[in-house]
């Protein structure tokens, strides 16, 4: 081993390291093609840190040993980005992509050139850095303020911790996981008896946001860089010129990015990757647009939440055909029997689907559903598969059709049809199927996010009798957890972990964790903001409940009872004797453009979902509502607006369409005609 020397020659070999291991991880990452050998490689990195180790004033954040050095943290703080990251307008036709040009050719009488980029299906980052190294790496959040995830994008190898020029920059890109890394990743958590990810983007944004930088490490991330976020400042005056700059400076950009002459040369650009993107190491859905000169994006602008310099083509949901081998019939958390084929296993997508939900027994009758038949299998939003019709019978297999199911799969109890639905459903209370999928909610990603708990593991929790109540899960010590078959020290060190980090939990999570019928994320968030505490939403009556916009009877009915229960309240008991806290985050607002004023989203708008738009609303301080009424301000009206369009004009209350609704959001005045409603 080479000897340790002076302090001033060990800084000056680190630094000719750290140069020389930039140079091979560039070389690498950006245009794949390593310079050293892997134990040259790994022979650099042991000397630095040595040296480092000697001298620990030498180990400076932006060395290549520091990309793991971090500690696990409690929470990630918030950071408010240095301009609005916004996201993009989607396009899911040529015709509509005509549209988007007809709209440039009216401002300016020419159409421009484009830029194309694979639409990555990762995480949206914000990199900002000070003097050429990484000062901050920040989520998308909502734009305005994202997590500060610095020691988990310092993990990541295609970020360069120090940039081949030393300036101050802003940088926003995607970070991906392979679809090799991503198969590696499911392999080992099925091992572990753990919960897979179902999609790449899941499993990626998952990784960046582990509270432990060493379990983001581990899961060998990718980041391309697409946008330079302060281009004025440094003379950039077009999208193909600064993904140039972001090469030269040290980034790798997204592979298949190209510079057009016109619309059809974009379409065929679009067609051509559509053929190739199985061939991609990572997952992409559809095709970024972009004007290519930055003076045609500054007058073009943008709308409160899309740039109208871009879009983003989609790809339409891969659809393939299979065999359904058989049906079985799953107990939700509420009791409701849902049929699930067991398909012939089939590629879509980027993952191999062998079941898909039919979702209900009327479901499945109207499509004529058979075990043995070919049916057409897609992803429903590109994650959860779904049977989209039957093709007919297999030829050479027998055909049997589909039969209810009379008694619970799980307890045996027999299943009744309530008046009104078509769900069959098992209203056991120790029903033990129920509970564990109830388990399974409440420890989820959206509801208490208990990280490692996945369903063998509180299937054994239950089986060994261990957990019988939420509450039970806060008493288990590591000596618990050893008793899980193939279950190890450092797993059990991590599940107990897991659960002593949930001791305090936001309001709105524990009430979406408690699997109250009707209550998903959205009323959750509701009621946290209008009762403040659990103890006032506890002796809430069913005439308050349903005062409250977009709580309906319904939902206010299921509140009340699943309150009132004795289970619930000896519940409830329960987690508050565990020592478990219930606390309300504070809700930020960017602006009072909409105090005190409730609106109501009806309609398909273009530029965002509905959640999107009821996010908005709330961000300006105004109240979305499900339902109008004579309390309504306005009712945005999108396209295939119905029954509360027509309501809104009986009572006289102003219909903004979906322009006048983002220029309200972002200060400008409504036209007095709509005021008016004529």
């Amino acid at each position: 081993m080479d000897a340790i020397p002076t302090k001033d020659d060990a800084a000056r070999e680190v630094e000719r390291l750290k140069a020389e291991i930039r140079d091979c991880d560039h070389a690498y990452y950006v245009f794949d093609r390593p310079r050293v050998s892997d134990p040259e490689y790994d022979r650099m990195m042991r000397r630095l840190e040595t040296l480092e180790k000697a001298y620990p004033e030498l180990a400076v954040p932006d060395s290549p040993t520091q990309r793991v050095a971090g500690t696990p943290s409690e929470k990630f703080g918030k950071f408010e980005h240095s301009a609005q990251l916004l996201s993009l307008a989607n396009a899911y036709s040529t015709a509509e992509l005509a549209e988007f040009e007809d709209r440039i050719v009216k401002e300016f009488g020419r159409a421009p050139d484009y830029v194309c980029e694979p639409k990555l299906d990762g995480l949206s980052i914000a990199l900002y850095y000070r003097d050429g190294k990484l000062d901050r790496g920040v989520t998308r959040g909502d734009g305005f303020v994202g997590e500060d995830v610095t020691p988990n994008v310092r993990t990541i190898r295609s970020v360069p911790l120090t940039l081949r020029r030393p300036v101050n920059l802003a940088v926003r890109g995607e970070i991906v996981i392979s679809r090799e890394e991503f198969a590696r990743i499911n392999r080992e958590l099925a091992s572990a008896g753990e919960e897979s990810f179902a999609n790449p983007r899941n499993a990626g944004a998952g990784a960046v946001r582990q509270l432990d930088p060493r379990i983001t490490a581990s899961r060998r991330l990718s980041f391309y860089a697409y946008s330079v976020m302060d281009f004025e400042a440094h003379g950039l005056a077009s999208e193909s010129a600064a993904l140039d700059f972001l090469t030269e400076v040290g980034f790798v950009v997204p592979p298949f990015c190209r510079k057009v002459a016109d619309l059809p040369c974009a379409i065929a650009c679009i067609e051509e990757l559509d053929r190739q993107r199985e061939e991609l190491p990572f997952e992409i859905d559809g095709v970024v647009l972009k004007v290519d000169a930055m003076a045609m994006q500054r007058t073009l602008g943008a709308t409160s939440k899309s740039p109208r310099w871009a879009v983003a083509f989609k790809y339409p949901a891969e659809e393939k055909e299979t065999v359904v081998l058989e049906v079985e019939f799953s107990v939700g958390r509420t009791g409701v029997i849902t049929p699930v084929a067991i398909l012939a296993p089939v590629h879509i997508a980027g993952t191999t689907v062998s079941r898909a939900s039919v979702h209900n027994l009327e479901l499945a009758t109207e499509l004529g559903l058979g075990i043995g038949d070919r049916v057409v299998v897609r992803k429903a939003g590109e994650i959860i598969p779904e049977i989209v019709r039957v093709v007919g019978p297999e030829p050479g297999v027998e055909r049997r059709p589909l039969i209810a199911p009379a008694e619970c799969p799980g307890c045996k109890a027999p299943l009744v049809k309530r008046e009104g639905q078509v769900a069959l459903r098992c209203v056991n209370p120790s029903c033990e199927t129920q509970f564990i999928r109830r388990l399974r909610h409440f420890v989820g990603r959206d509801a208490l996010d208990m990280d490692g708990f996945g369903p063998a593991v509180l299937e054994g929790l239950a089986q060994l009798g261990l957990v019988r109540h939420y509450a039970d899960l806060y008493a288990l010590v590591e000596a618990d957890f050893l008793k899980l078959p193939q279950t190890k020290e450092k797993l059990a060190r991590k599940l107990h972990a897991a659960v002593a980090a949930r001791r305090k939990v936001p309001l709105a999570r524990f009430l979406y964790a408690l699997g109250i019928e009707g209550v998903g994320d959205f009323a959750a968030n509701l009621l946290a903001e209008c009762f403040g505490s659990l103890e006032a939403l506890l002796v809430a009556d069913f005439e308050t409940l349903r005062g409250i916009h977009q709580i309906g009877d319904v939902t206010a009915r299921a509140i009340v009872d699943f309150l009132a229960r004795p289970e619930a309240q000896e519940e409830l008991c329960r987690l508050r004797e565990a020592g478990l806290e219930v606390f309300v985050e504070k809700t930020r607002t960017r602006g009072d453009r909409l105090a005190g004023k409730t609106l109501v989203v009806t309609g398909t708008l273009a530029s965002m979902s509905r959640k999107q738009a009821e996010d908005s609303i709330r961000a300006q301080g105004g109240t979305p509502s499900g339902s109008v009424s004579k309390k309504t301000a306005f009712v945005v009206a999108g396209a295939e607006a119905g029954s509360k369009a027509a309501r809104a004009r009986e009572l006289g209350i102003p219909l903004l369409d979906e322009k006048q609704f983002l220029e309200l959001l972002a200060g400008g005045a409504v036209p007095g005609s709509v005021m008016k409603n004529d």
